[in-house]
């Protein structure tokens, strides 16, 4: 099966053309792009061996070690997730073509509360990554600018007073011009390619779980109204048969499709029963197996993110404190804490929704039109609501689910570090 780039046309562009700036999407016809994602590659490799001579060079200075030691486990985390998405990019666009395909189909199905569903999360998905980016592309610029701030602020200047934006050691003439000035730019653009790389990753993986909880949600809508309407022919034609059976079920016209005209009205609504049920189970087997998909393909990755997360919350907690009289590292750490923190977050949400909505399966089975159908429509459904006790979940490793309870335990872990870190500290 050939995958499409989601460049135009797609519930996915914008995710797309963030990460085409990350140097990791490749827009449809660019022959140097390559070239590009070369120099990407560089930016953060060179930051990384940097990270790592830093924490030698630093030893002793828990201050710096603490910083470097943070910077480096957000770079980490950001290789891991270009590296992952290089690697299995086609699974990623294939997941994507996929929403795309099922989406379009819904939308010309003429069925109003289906659109609205699907519309609120474009809008929703669309809007959030939008909002992110705009908000977090200008931290690293505060980072780089604010020692240079300080140091007009505070009257220090020379190369003995130089420090570069970020904790890390890259020669013996780190402080001295011109080198200051090309690491600083290095720096500059180290860090705003590591933020593109991890919020187009991001993005993209959290606008996917808002589609999949949509899909939940359709199908939730669809299971309620089956066997609802009323059906004017069957009921004039068998007037003693159960009104929640005599259904000219699912009104949305072209969703689903319709059975042959039978002999009889009960045949008929039989057969339309059924059609629509088997049309909902396997509309069910399509959403379990692409909440599968993505669990298979993040669930490693969604682990190192909560553990790296809780690390770096905890240094930055370390950080802030330690550093209360500093104006510029206080606005540093909190503009990264937040960043970090509202990225875990969003894992967290919109994971958590994916479980809310698959839950509600089981209930909305239930209250379709079964009572008075045949014994073998009713052990269907009784197949759909047993299925449905076991709810859909990402989960970080294997371990644990991703949900809203995981980012409060994650949270809670982080300051229980901090509070251990800082007795070391003060000891």
């Amino acid at each position: 099966m050939t995958v499409r780039v989601p460049w135009t046309g797609s519930l996915f562009s914008v995710n797309a053309r963030i990460l085409a700036v990350a140097g990791i999407c490749a827009p449809p016809g660019s022959r140097l792009y390559l070239v590009y994602t070369g120099w990407m590659l560089f930016t953060q490799l060179s930051f990384f061996a940097a990270q790592v001579q830093g924490l030698w060079y630093f030893w002793g200075d828990v201050d710096k070690i603490t910083l470097d030691a943070c910077l480096m486990v957000a770079e980490v985390l950001g290789i891991i997730k270009i590296a992952t998405f290089l690697r299995r990019q086609s699974d990623f666009y294939r997941i994507v073509n996929k929403l795309d395909d099922v989406v379009t189909r819904q939308r010309h199905s003429g069925d109003a509360e289906v659109r609205s569903i699907l519309e609120a999360s474009r809008k929703t998905a669309r809007a959030l990554t939008v909002c992110v980016t705009l908000l977090g592309c200008p931290s690293p610029a505060v980072w780089t600018a604010s020692p240079f701030l300080m140091a007009l602020v505070g009257g220090g200047g020379g190369a003995a007073h130089r420090s570069l934006p970020a904790a890390a050691r890259y020669t013996a003439f780190d402080t001295q011009s011109p080198w200051f000035e090309a690491l600083t730019a290095l720096q500059f653009f180290s860090m705003q390619y590591s933020f593109f790389t991890t919020v187009g990753v991001d993005m993209l993986v959290v606008s996917i779980m808002i589609h999949a909880s949509a899909q939940l949600e359709v199908l939730n809508v669809v299971f309620c109204r089956l066997g609802k309407s009323l059906g004017s022919s069957v009921e004039n034609s068998d007037p003693g048969a159960s009104s929640s059976y005599r259904a000219n079920i699912y009104s949305c016209a072209g969703s689903y499709g319709m059975s042959r005209q039978a002999n009889s009205a009960e045949t008929t609504t039989k057969k339309k029963f059924y059609g629509e049920l088997r049309d909902c189970i396997r509309h069910h087997q399509d959403v379990i197996q692409l909440v599968a998909d993505v669990e298979r393909l993040l669930t490693s990755m969604i682990l190192t993110q909560v553990l790296g997360a809780t690390l770096i919350i905890c240094v930055t907690l370390f950080q802030f404190a330690t550093n209360i009289d500093n104006i510029g590292t206080v606005l540093r750490v909190s503009v990264y804490m937040s960043f970090m923190i509202y990225e875990v977050f969003m894992y967290c949400w919109y994971a958590h929704n994916i479980i809310d909505q698959s839950c509600r399966i089981a209930e909305s089975a239930y209250c379709c039109g079964w009572p008075g159908a045949p014994a073998s429509l009713q052990r269907a459904v009784m197949v759909v609501i047993c299925r449905a006790q076991r709810p859909l979940a990402l989960t970080a490793g294997k371990f644990y689910l991703v949900s809203r309870a995981t980012f409060i335990q994650l949270i809670n872990a982080s300051y229980t570090y901090y509070a251990l870190l800082r007795q070391m500290s003060d000891h």
